[in-house]
């Protein structure tokens, strides 16, 4: 988990909104995930 998590900050340094469209997707990715979980179960 450590080499996305240290790729994200190297972005960050990078490109601002770049990270943000990286770590919202993400997100939505892992709630949509939750969810498809969730309605398995």
């Amino acid at each position: 988990m450590t080499g996305p998590v240290v790729g994200l900050q190297v972005q960050l340094e990078v490109d601002h909104l770049t990270y943000n469209e990286i770590l919202f997707s993400q997100i939505t990715i892992n709630r949509l995930y939750d969810l498809l979980k969730d309605i398995h179960d």
